[in-house]
């Protein structure tokens, strides 16, 4: 039985004001009783994966037999024909020296860190994983969008992500909390829980855990997470991935005084000790089948309710101010419409938004995607008003202009078709060059782009800067005048390329051709 219409009215005045914590429980608990009750929804589409299977390697510390077994058994089953290697370490002095040790022995691609507690709860968290790791370089299952303090909670509510299930301290009842779902999987990650973190083997190896600091079992997570996160790496909570934790974290002795030695690693970021606001957001549950059935039900939530309702509204994003209102359906082609899709159906409720993906028949193909890249992924079921393109995924496939040309086909009359391509030369990304972050990568440039959609067949075309502004911007701009000079580049002119975070290309069919 589906949640009833209480769900949906509730989820709207979280919509008006997100800070209603009492009614968001009793939005969860209303979902908890239809679960209880039999109601089992739709697993979220697979995420995107246009490689073949990555090598995994598994570093696991444990000194439980009964746990390191049972854990080898459960990562055994759910890589299964997969290749992948578990490498365990039953002596660790920390988990910094461990981790580090471990990563020395690896093979993987995609490095895992793992306590030895943990059950993920889907049999598809070879693929969910492998997806996210095509847009992310770490992802974790709880984490934070701002670092506050050493622990990755200390932000409060506003900022945290994720959903864990533990077991109740007393009874056989399992609680789900629910720190924040925007979506299968949330971006803007500053740090991750350390109870699973896996990342691509360059962040491993470039960002290592600091054993020297953190020569025990505490914050080696936060403090791996917000460097990885400062050198230019992204981040990611994946909200698809159900898990059991058989533990909950304690903040003794110990761990504040490591939680002292991380203020004191950095003492010019402004963190405290102390917490944010964090509200109850947890249910509780009779066994696992039903943990799996209530995350998915939220996050078949978050696809359709008011931004707000699962997690503070954040800010729209920039692409919503260059798409036409009042479309009946848009296809999002490439890493998935996220927030665009849910800002644009809240705003406009009659339109189909959809991220590729999400099409039953192709979540099908996708999930048989294992093999080397396909010539040609995406298909459309039916006729759409709007495609929109993201830049980085079109450049993977070996024939983009080909793959938007037999889209066209499918693009209603007077159609629009939008490509996004970030901005290398955002304010932020040339100053984090400058500090030695890694830069960010561009797909295509303007030009390349524009070239690519004329091959494609259209040959009408607007370019739209979507600006986030950058913290620091005109100090830095200034800062750096000299240097422009210098090289005989126009402050003026580098200042408005490095003000957009991203440009939409916005293109047409000429008027004698289809549209």
């Amino acid at each position: 039985m589906r949640p009833d219409d209480t769900v949906a009215t509730i989820a709207r005045r979280l919509g008006e004001r997100d800070d209603q914590h009492a009614l968001r429980l009793e939005m969860f608990e209303a979902i908890a009783d239809a679960v209880r009750r039999g109601y089992r929804p739709a697993r979220p589409p697979v995420p995107v994966r246009l490689g073949p299977p990555p090598f995994v390697s598994l570093v696991i510390c444990s000194i439980d037999d009964a746990k390191w077994r049972a854990v080898v058994a459960m990562y055994g089953r759910l890589l299964a024909g997969r290749p992948h290697e578990i490498i365990g370490l039953h002596d660790a002095r920390s988990l910094s020296e461990a981790y580090n040790r471990g990563l020395a022995r690896s093979r993987g691609d995609i490095v895992v860190f793992s306590h030895d507690d943990v059950e993920f709860l889907t049999d598809d968290f070879a693929d969910r994983l492998a997806g996210h790791l095509e847009q992310f370089d770490v992802i974790g299952v709880a984490g934070t969008t701002r670092v506050a303090g050493p622990s990755w909670i200390q932000g409060g509510w506003r900022v945290m992500r994720g959903q864990v299930t533990t077991p109740e301290r007393q009874g056989p009842r399992l609680r789900v909390d629910v720190y924040g779902v925007d979506g299968p999987v949330t971006g803007d990650i500053q740090a991750v829980d350390g109870l699973f973190v896996a990342c691509r083997r360059e962040v491993a190896e470039t960002v290592r855990f600091d054993e020297a600091t953190f020569d025990g079992f505490h914050l080696y997570d936060t403090d791996f997470g917000w460097r990885a996160f400062r050198a230019g790496f992204r981040l990611g909570v994946a909200n698809d991935l159900p898990v059991l934790h058989a533990s909950r974290g304690t903040l003794g002795p110990a761990w504040s005084g490591y939680a002292q030695r991380f203020l004191d690693k950095y003492p010019d970021q402004g963190f405290q000790a102390s917490f944010g606001d964090n509200p109850l957001r947890a249910v509780h549950l009779d066994d696992r089948g039903q943990v799996a059935r209530f995350c998915d039900a939220i996050l078949e939530l978050a696809d359709r309710a008011p931004p707000g309702t699962l997690a503070p509204a954040g800010e729209p994003p920039a692409l919503l101010g260059v798409m036409p209102p009042g479309l009946g359906r848009v296809a999002h082609l490439g890493l998935g419409d996220g927030a665009a899709g849910v800002f644009y159906r809240h705003r406009h409720p009659d339109c189909r938004y959809t991220g590729w993906e999400a099409d039953p028949t192709l979540a099908e193909r996708a999930g048989r995607r294992l093999g080397p890249l396909m010539a040609d992924p995406f298909d459309l079921p039916e006729t759409v008003d709007c495609l929109v393109y993201e830049a980085a995924t079109l450049a993977g496939l070996p024939r983009p202009a080909a793959t938007i040309a037999r889209h066209l086909g499918h693009l209603a009359p007077n159609g629009r078709v939008l490509l996004v391509l970030p901005n290398p030369q955002h304010a932020a990304a040339v100053e984090g060059l400058l500090r030695g972050q890694p830069p960010q990568a561009a797909p295509f440039t303007l030009e390349q782009a524009v070239a690519v959609l004329k091959r494609a067949g259209l040959d009408r075309f607007e370019i739209a800067s979507c600006v986030r502004p950058s913290q620091n911007a005109a100090g830095f701009l200034d800062t750096l005048a000299p240097a422009l000079a210098a090289a005989g580049v126009d402050r003026d002119a580098f200042a408005a390329r490095a003000a957009a975070h991203a440009f939409v290309i916005r293109a047409q069919r000429h008027a004698s051709g289809a549209t």
